[in-house]
Order: C-alpha cells, then sequence, then structure tokens
C-alpha cells in the first residue's frame, strides 16, 4: 500500500495531532511534583530506548503495509532513541552534512529531493494504565508519520517543538505496537536551513502521559508586575478537559504559603504583595500548585517586570544588559540529542564564565533547558525553529542580481502568503510551550529568513497572546537591502537587532539617533576573533540603550566518528558544504574551553576595578545583588615571589564603589604584579565555593637592568671562510656566514639546536582567515632569507659581534624586509640577537616576526613567566594571568577541531626549555621596546596549516621553539588597530631582539638572570 505523502505538501503541517500547550508533567504525589524529576511520576511513561530500526534511502521504497506491521519480522538493526542516525557513521545509514546557507537539495519550494532518505522505528511497549494516553515527541527531524497497532494516528512537523497525539483509541490491553516512520526532508525543511549539522532522527524523548478523562490539558499564567514593583498580579487560564474543580495553591520562593484556593471556571486570580522578582542574579521562583482529581502539576513560576521606557529595555526597573551567548544542542556522539547532565554542564560552564543570557539559536531547545534556565538564572532569547538562509541564491552570470537575489529571499516564502500557516504555526509551537517560562526575555521569531508579512503575522500571534512581550527579529534591521512594495518593517520587532555591527555603526546609531528601539547584537565576533568582545563591551556600557549581545557562539558542533576524532563539514563527501565552519565556538566539542572562552569570562565580569597607590576601588556592575557571595582574594608577586597577601570582605552594593588599601607600594620590587581574584564564598547553584569567579591584574613595577654577571670565561673566536665558531668555557656557538644563521649551540658535548635558527613571518591560518589579505599571507610561508655579506668583530670586553646584511622574501615577489641581522655573544655565556630593518610599503601587515628553529629529541619541558595558562595573544592576553608556569611542550598544543595558530604566550619575560636533567635554554626578549611572544611545539607551522584535523598530526620528536617579536591581532578589525596601537604589525622600521643563555633550570634563578 502507498504511504500518502503529506510531508510534500503545504496543505498538511500536522495531520492527527492535539493544539500546542505549555510544557509541563502532571504526577499523582504532590512532593514529587514539587521535585520536578519526570520520571519519578507514575504517569510519565517513557518509550525513549533501544527501537528497532530499518534504514531506507528513499520514501519512495517504503510501503505503508511495513509500517502498520512494524519490524518484528523483517531484517533490521536496533538504535537509541533519543539520537540522531547519522551518529552511527560505521553503519552506512546517511552521512553527516554540515552547510551554513545552503540548502542540500535544489531550492523549489516546498518540493523536495525524489531520493528522500528515512528510518523507519518500531517498539512494543505494555498498555499503560490511564483513561486518556498522550504520545509526545519533543523532537523529530525532519517530519515523523505514527502508527499504533497498525493503525494510522497522525503526521507532524518542526522539527525542534512538541508534538502530541491523542494514542487512547489505538490502545489495547497488554502488549502494543508503535511504529515511526521518519523523513529526512519535507516542505518544512525549507524553513531549517540553519547553520549546524543537517541530521535526523528522533532526538528527543519520546513518552506517554497517562491522564484521567478528566484533566488539564493546557494552563496559561499571566502576570503583571506594578511599576514601583509592589504589586504582582496572576491570572491563571485554565484550558480544561471535562468540568471539574482545580485546587490551587502559591508558594513563595522560600515554601510558605501566598495564596490558595478552588476554581470551578476557568480562571485563577492571585495578587502577590512585595513579591520576590525573579532576574538572573536572583531567579526567585514562586510555585503554583494544581490540585485536580487524580493529578498534581506545579509550575514554576518566575516574576519579573520587562518594558521598554524610552528606548531602554528595563528589567524590575534596572537598565540590565544582557552578557550573551549563541548555543546549539550539539552532542559529538548523540547528535542534536541533549540529555539533562549535558544540557546542565553547558549551563554551568557559561555560569562559571559569568554569562546571563542564551540565545536558542535557532530553534527552541528542549523544553526542561528553559526549566534550569529559570532555575539557575538565564535569561533566554527564544528562537522559534526558523531559518532559510539560502533562499536568496542563485546562478552567477544570469539575468537575476549576481548570486544572491534579495527579492527572491523574501518572496520565496517570508513574503509569500502560501508559507503563513507555516510561519505562524512554527510561532505558536514556540510561544506555546515556553509561555510560563519566567527566563523568557525575548520572543526571536527565527534567524536569517529576509522578512515578510509572514513574519508579521507571527508577530501578531504572540503579540495577542502575551501583548508585552518582547519581539526579536534581526532582519527588521533599518538598513534591510530588500522592501517588497516599499514596504517598512519597523512594526516587526521591538529591539533594533544586528549581528556583526561594526564598532563604528554601533556609536553611529546611538550618537546620530538613527532609531527610537533598543540596540542589540544578537551575534558578535566569532571563534579566535574574540580579542574584539572588549571594545564592544565598552559601548555596551557606555549607552543605556544598548541591551547587551550574544557571542557566536557557545560550542563547535562537530561529529564524533570515535575516541575524540571530530569531524566538519566535507569530511563526509556531502556537497555543499561549508567546511570549518562549525568549529567556531568557545569549547571543544567535550566542552573543554577554548581559549575565546576565557575572554567571555573576562569581559562579561559583574565588576570594575581600577589601581592605584597599593589601593584598589571596586565597583559592581550587578542591578540587584551585592557583591558580598564574593571574596576578594589578592596577591603581590615581585620577581615571582609573593610579597604580600590578604583577603577582602566584598560587601559592595549594586552600581557602588569601595576602596581597599592593600599594601605600601614601596615595597614592591623587580617585575611586581598585583593579581586580584574574585573568589565565591560558597556553593550556589551551579558554582562550587572556592571557584574563582574572574580576575584582575596590574603591574606594579618593571625591573631595572643589572650589568652582566663578571665574566668567567672570555669568548674566543675561530673564524674560517664559511663558519665562525664562538667558545664561551663549555658553550660554543657555531654560524654559517654563507647563510646568515647561527646552526649550533653545544654545551658540554650536548647540542641544543636541531635545525638553524632563522627569521619567521609566517603563522598558520586560523578560522577567521578568510580576507584577500591571506592570499598574500600563503606567500610568506614559502619566504626565505638571502645574505649579502657577513662581517665579525670583537669588542674590548671580549663580546663578539657577527652581523649579516640580510634580504627576505617569497618566490616571484619583490624582497620584502631588507636589514641588518646581528648576534652578540657576551663573555657570561648568552647570546644576542637584534635585528633592524625595514619592509616593502606595498604590503600593509606581517602576520608575525621572530625567530624559529627546532631543538633535539628530549627537550620536553617548559617553564615560562607570562601570560597563561591559556594561549595569549596581543589582542587576546587580558583573560590570561602573568604568572610563572610549568608545563611541556606536548602538553602546549591547543587541540583546535581543525589546527591553527595556537598556544603562543604573549607579554612573556623570560621561558625555558629544557631536558629532563634540566639542561636547556633561557629566552627573554632583548633591547629596547622588544617584546617576546613565546610557544613550544612539536609540530611546525606547515604541519598545522597542513593538518586536517588535530588527531591526525603526527608529533616531531623535535620541539619547534618560536621567538616572536609581534603578532598581528587575531580579531582583525582596523578600528582596534587605530585605537590601540601594537595590536597591528605595520610599522615599517623593525627593531627588536632576544636573549639566548644556556641554564641548568633549578641552579638559576631566570629573573636574575634576564635582567642582568
Amino acid at each position: 500500500m502507498k504511504l500518502k505523502a503529506y510531508h510534500k505538501s503545504l496543505e498538511f503541517l500536522h495531520v492527527g495531532t492535539l493544539p500546542p500547550r505549555a510544557y509541563f508533567i502532571p504526577y499523582t504525589d504532590p512532593a514529587d511534583a514539587r521535585k520536578g524529576y519526570r520520571d519519578a511520576s507514575p504517569l510519565f511513561y517513557s518509550l525513549s530506548g533501544v527501537w528497532d530500526f530499518k534504514f531506507f534511502s528513499s520514501f519512495e521504497d517504503v510501503s505503508e503495509d511495513l509500517c502498520q506491521a512494524g519490524l518484528d519480522n523483517v531484517e533490521h538493526e536496533t538504535i537509541d532513541v533519543p539520537r540522531c542516525w547519522q551518529n552511527y557513521t560505521d553503519r552506512g545509514y546517511d552521512s553527516p552534512l554540515y552547510v551554513d546557507q545552503e540548502y542540500p537539495f535544489h531550492f523549489d519550494p516546498p518540493h523536495v529531493a525524489d531520493e528522500n532518505p528515512c528510518g523507519l522505528y518500531s517498539r512494543h511497549f505494555t498498555r499503560p494504565e490511564g483513561e486518556k494516553l498522550y504520545l509526545n515527541f519533543e523532537g523529530v527531524s525532519s517530519c515523523f508519520y505514527v502508527w499504533v497497532n497498525g493503525r494510522f494516528v497522525g503526521y507532524s512537523q518542526v522539527s525542534h517543538c512538541t508534538s502530541e497525539f491523542d494514542i487512547t483509541p489505538f490502545c489495547k490491553e497488554g502488549d502494543n505496537l508503535l511504529t515511526v516512520l521518519v523523513v529526512k526532508w519535507c516542505d518544512g525543511t525549507y524553513l531549517e536551513d540553519q547553520d549546524f549539522f543537517r541530521l535526523n532522527g528522533i532526538f528527543r524523548d519520546v513518552y506517554i502521559l497517562c491522564r484521567p478523562e478528566k484533566h488539564l490539558a493546557d494552563f496559561y499564567v499571566r502576570q503583571s508586575v506594578s511599576a514601583d514593583l509592589k504589586r504582582a498580579d496572576i491570572c491563571v487560564e485554565l484550558t480544561k478537559e471535562g468540568a471539574f474543580d482545580v485546587a490551587w495553591k502559591l508558594l513563595d520562593p522560600k515554601g510558605n504559603e501566598v495564596a490558595s484556593g478552588a476554581e470551578p471556571g476557568d480562571t485563577i486570580r492571585i495578587t502577590v504583595e512585595n513579591p520576590l522578582l525573579w532576574s538572573d542574579e536572583t531567579p526567585n521562583l514562586y510555585s503554583l500548585e494544581l490540585a485536580t482529581p487524580g493529578e498534581y502539576i506545579v509550575s514554576k513560576t518566575g516574576l519579573r517586570r520587562i518594558e521598554i521606557v524610552n528606548g531602554v529595555v528595563l528589567i524590575n526597573g534596572a537598565k540590565v544588559k544582557l552578557r550573551g551567548i549563541n548555543r546549539h544542542d550539539s552532542h559529538p556522539t548523540l547528535g542534536y540529542a541533549t540529555p539533562p547532565e549535558h544540557m546542565l554542564l553547558d549551563l554551568k560552564l557559561l555560569k562559571e564564565a559569568n554569562v546571563n543570557a542564551i540565545r536558542t539559536s535557532h530553534y527552541p531547545n528542549d523544553p526542561r533547558f528553559l526549566e534550569y534556565c529559570d532555575k539557575y538564572g538565564f535569561w533566554v532569547v527564544n528562537e522559534a525553529d526558523l531559518e532559510c538562509h539560502g533562499a536568496g541564491f542563485e546562478y552567477r552570470g544570469n539575468a537575476y542580481q549576481g548570486a544572491w537575489s534579495f527579492e527572491r529571499w523574501a518572496s520565496a516564502m517570508s513574503d509569500n502568503p502560501d508559507w503563513e500557516e507555516s510561519y505562524v504555526d512554527r510561532a505558536a509551537r514556540l510561544f506555546e510551550r515556553d509561555k510560563n517560562r519566567g527566563c523568557v526575555v525575548m520572543w526571536s521569531l527565527g534567524n536569517e529568513s529576509s522578512i515578510g508579512n509572514n513574519h508579521r503575522s507571527m508577530r501578531k500571534y504572540i503579540k495577542n497572546r502575551m501583548p508585552d512581550a518582547i519581539i526579536h527579529y534581526e532582519n527588521a534591521y533599518i538598513e534591510f537591502k530588500h522592501k517588497p512594495r516599499n514596504e517598512p518593517f519597523d512594526d516587526i520587532s521591538d529591539v533594533e537587532s544586528r549581528m556583526y555591527a561594526s564598532p563604528e555603526y554601533i556609536e553611529k546609531y546611538f550618537d546620530e539617533h538613527l532609531s527610537d528601539k533598543p540596540f542589540y547584537l544578537c551575534e558578535y565576533v566569532c571563534s579566535s576573533s574574540t580579542g574584539q568582545v572588549y571594545e564592544y563591551w565598552d559601548l555596551v556600557e557606555k549607552y543605556d540603550g544598548f541591551f547587551g549581545a550574544h557571542i557566536w557562539e557557545f560550542t563547535d558542533h562537530a561529529v564524533d566518528i570515535g575516541g575524540g576524532r571530530y569531524t566538519y563539514g566535507g569530511d563526509f563527501g556531502e556537497l555543499p558544504n561549508s567546511y570549518i565552519s562549525c568549529v567556531d565556538g568557545l569549547v571543544h566539542p567535550d566542552r573543554k574551553p577554548r581559549p575565546g572562552y576565557y575572554d567571555m569570562k573576562k569581559v562579561y565580569q559583574t565588576w570594575h576595578t581600577e589601581y592605584k597607590d597599593g589601593a584598589v576601588t571596586i565597583t559592581s556592575r550587578r542591578k540587584f545583588t551585592s557583591l558580598n557571595d564574593l571574596e576578594l582574594v589578592w596577591k603581590l608577586e615581585c620577581n615571582g615571589k609573593t610579597a604580600a597577601s590578604g583577603r577582602e570582605t566584598l560587601d559592595i552594593l549594586p552600581g557602588e564603589s569601595k576602596t581597599f588599601r592593600l599594601f605600601d607600594p614601596a615595597i614592591a620590587y623587580g617585575d611586581a604584579f598585583l593579581t586580584l581574584s574574585f573568589v565565591n564564598r560558597c556553593d550556589s547553584g551551579l558554582i562550587s565555593a572556592g571557584f574563582e569567579q574572574g580576575f584582575d591584574q596590574f603591574q606594579i613595577s618593571k625591573a631595572t637592568p643589572k650589568p652582566l654577571a663578571a665574566a668567567k670565561h672570555r669568548p674566543v673566536l675561530t673564524e674560517g671562510d664559511r663558519y665562525v665558531r664562538v667558545q664561551i668555557g663549555e658553550t660554543v656557538y657555531s654560524y654559517d656566514k654563507a647563510y646568515g644563521r647561527l646552526f649550533s649551540i653545544r654545551v658540554n658535548g650536548k647540542e641544543m639546536l636541531a635545525s638553524p635558527v632563522g627569521l619567521c613571518i609566517y603563522r598558520p591560518m586560523i578560522y577567521n582567515d578568510r580576507t584577500p589579505f591571506f592570499k598574500t599571507h600563503l606567500w610568506f610561508h614559502a619566504a626565505f632569507q638571502k645574505t649579502f655579506g657577513v662581517e665579525t668583530n670583537v669588542e674590548p670586553d671580549g663580546t663578539v659581534t657577527v652581523s649579516a646584511q640580510i634580504g627576505f622574501g617569497a618566490p616571484s615577489a619583490p624582497t620584502l624586509i631588507r636589514g641588518t641581522s646581528i648576534w652578540q655573544f657576551a663573555p657570561d655565556g648568552s647570546a644576542f640577537f637584534r635585528f633592524e630593518g625595514n619592509w616593502r610599503d606595498k604590503v600593509d601587515k606581517l602576520p608575525k616576526i621572530g625567530l624559529e628553529f627546532m631543538m633535539p629529541e628530549g627537550f620536553e619541558y617548559v617553564q615560562y613567566y607570562g601570560h597563561g595558562p591559556i594561549e595569549a595573544y596581543v589582542d587576546r592576553h587580558r583573560s590570561s594571568k602573568v604568572g610563572h608556569y610549568r608545563t611541556t611542550v606536548t602538553d602546549m598544543y591547543e587541540p583546535y577541531v581543525k589546527p591553527q595558530e595556537c598556544s603562543s604566550h604573549y607579554g612573556t619575560l623570560w621561558a625555558s626549555v629544557y631536558d629532563e636533567l634540566g639542561r636547556g635554554l633561557l629566552f627573554a626578549p632583548y633591547g629596547e621596546g622588544s617584546e617576546l611572544c613565546f610557544k613550544a611545539l612539536h609540530f611546525t607551522n606547515r604541519q598545522i596549516d597542513e593538518t586536517a584535523h588535530s588527531w591526525e598530526l603526527e608529533p616531531l620528536k623535535e620541539t619547534v621553539v618560536s621567538l616572536d617579536y609581534r603578532y598581528n591581532a587575531l580579531s582583525g578589525t582596523d578600528r582596534i588597530a587605530a585605537k590601540t596601537p601594537g595590536y597591528y604589525l605595520n610599522e615599517k622600521t623593525l627593531s627588536f631582539g632576544f636573549r639566548i643563555k644556556p641554564v641548568q633550570m633549578g641552579a638559576v634563578d631566570p629573573f636574575e638572570e634576564i635582567n642582568r
């Protein structure tokens, strides 16, 4: 029998489903209802687990007879529910496909490809007790058909929303058969063109709710908080199946009863005097307990007042700022499935990073996720399951508007009345499910879907249900390029939402008063560009109307093919694909923080500090609570040794400041740093006592160089036609005049170099390197040195100087750099390198410049004093502390999914690489204005650039040491360069140097050595 293809037609969005409703679970015991663990309810019958499964390459290959009969008598496999079938990468069902904007089939809405893969799921269940049985699917991609005992129940779509069916008439006593056919693509797929891996299957929980004949079908907790915040009015709208009384009780956040009663009708009205309001800082939840015949339902209710006044968003009367992140539901082995512990880990990491707001990019998350946000204090920008980013693509070279048609981007769906019902359905399923969640600060109409009257209809639906809701939609911004019929769309979004707007534009928006709306960045920065967050956040704090910003994005969403071998677009041969755009998060797929995570944590700190003369002034940036949950733990270190330390209690009210006198500045000496750690005093929600919530650091003084130590040995120079040999005691330096490079450092017979020391101007590409500059950058990879002449000289104190006139450039290109490379070999055994030169005007920027060389096998151990322990660059170092760190060359590597530039440590005062006996080399910057960015890895730049995945990198036995004077800022905006000198390596005159000295670590004081 041929299946009726509901998924091919806009006429059938849902067949046999119940109307969307608020998420809640009924219980039989009030104590269980208050705890809220749904598995504890006897009315909750879980069908998640192991299902029988059979994969079909096309919907056309599936018969309804098989769907009715199930898989008992045919060859099949088993599959976990919830999980996406493509994540079984060894079974060949289908390939994961990562694409950002494009559709995976040719664009002809609402029609999808003929070869449309499907998965047939089947399982038996024993009929649970209950007069009414409601089958719930919380997430299925992209659409599905349902049969119970061979009878067709219904069809539904909208992947990330709940679909509920009344299966009471389909079930029988004892054993029952449930079969579900999941289809990969449907007409709704055109509205699910989000930036993520395209995966399919039953990816959220499936369960039956066992309910009495008379029950609450839905309820809506409307609330209104007075302007003076002293009164809250609650109106609970009840939707009943049958006639019965609802006994109700409202408990305050401390468990005290506020009011109670019994309601025979459909409305409960409650007034709360002096309510305890909900916010990210004070997640106070009232408990509304509803008792009906045979059921208890508890709704956790956060009371809050959200309004826009004179272009400013006020929450509970305060000018709250959203310190935000965009988060996908993403699991490296389960796909879209997110178990509770996984969601809680994400929220713990975000709370530890001072995040207070989450945008559910770009669809509703698991319904329990919002319950957790209510409980732990996160504002949520709740987004509809809607994106049709690729609708504007065109063939190049035809009569259309190049490769993109703004007209068609709108007219295909967003401004097409044929799609209005589909759009409004997605708004309704978003709103109705989460309407009782206090954490929702804005309702988002989707993402990157052009704009049209269908968005206006979505807004109308939500506003009719919640008149004071704040509606968000980014493509409604002022300058949007396409306005059908010259129609403005400024009525659709209540905030002026932008993504990746420049700081210049934001200042113009406010200074020239371009709009009366609050300004909101729904996406900003990306991956390695997190050095920009500081400038953006200065603007958030500067303008009251700047509501906040959400970083793109929280996690690398990748597919694990086993043992942490993470993959990205193109790894499965898929076409189209968007390559590495999916691994642009702030945490790795396993949730280990990437370095950019700490930039987020730093810029979102809820305080500001200033230092002067041994005292610090701390200003609270909180809106509702004191800083007294934190303790200030401070330490003054001079040349790496603690000179003073202490603790202070932070009883600072919101917006207020307090000054603490910490120490007499006269005690500081050498390289002195004051570190202020803000530590949690006790366990609170997801945060443990003793956890460092953030830090600030100030350099108090710099060391004054001292004369070199008295010479033990006078350098002995031996010069031949090609080689120069300088011996200082048991240390021998060898220099090749033909190539103008130092090629050997031998100490007591131990060779310290495995390759010559040479200039390097290339760094591996990073995720953000997609600019014309990198066409030039690639040439830097092949740059080599030309030596024009070498001179040697012996100074009166015995110091030997070897100077080379050099040029540096790439094949088929003019000389890039000309200058003098100078090596000085001093009586204390040190080698001082200095470069003086200029570089070609036609090149705007260099990726970096410094020295690079290899050390032999066995030089595995590292110490350094500088920014760490995470990698740090000129634009991304404020999130790391200057300190003394011990590590290994192996552990210094940052394992980005796609290897990229990594692991350097900006602002290094000194560093050492040595073997297990402590024998090694000490490095430090040398000369006026010189700096040291240091790293040591078991990989070359070329290895990192040319290897697709970190797990494919083959470590060298040797250690590759990079001593760099400067890096170009990784974040990449010229505005930052203009405001922050030193962020870009664009000075045409180069002057820098380094000191290298053989040492026995543990037998010397590095601070003493480098300051001589």
